[in-house]
């Protein structure tokens, strides 16, 4: 007797997964944000972390499987836009006032911007500030 998930019914009913796990990293991106915001990093390094791990099994299945859909096109680099943009934020006071910290135990009278700021310059091509056009 064949098992039921050996049809080809079955792996067509799978087809979409990827596209849910896809799903599921664009509606992570806000609460990642919002723990960021309100500063619980611990929440947002879990959800992150989720975040990737189902960036890592869709693009697994979509590949492994030719699961590939139009919808995932569109869907898998807007995911990773908006969980970049919502790890970007960061609060005013982390950047431009003093004992302003990148993280949460540093105690350090210069403002988080001037170490952004120390970074690039260290490393220009691996920091990216949203640079100012060179001017004529």
């Amino acid at each position: 007797m064949q098992r039921a998930d050996a049809s080809p019914m079955a792996a067509t009913r799978w087809r979409h997964l990827p596209n849910l796990l896809t799903a599921t990293r664009v509606l992570l991106a806000l609460p990642v944000a919002l723990a960021i915001g309100y500063r619980d990093y611990r929440t947002a390094l879990v959800l992150a972390a989720l975040a990737a791990l189902t960036d890592a099994f869709d693009g697994f299945l979509a590949r492994r499987f030719a699961w590939q859909s139009r919808l995932g096109e569109l869907l898998d680099p807007l995911a990773d836009k908006l969980l970049l943009v919502g790890d970007a934020s960061m609060a005013p006071s982390e950047l431009l006032e003093p004992w302003g910290a990148l993280y949460r135990y540093e105690n350090d009278p210069e403002a988080g911007r001037d170490w952004l700021l120390r970074l690039a310059r260290r490393w220009p091509r691996a920091a990216w500030l949203n640079p100012e056009p060179p001017s004529a």
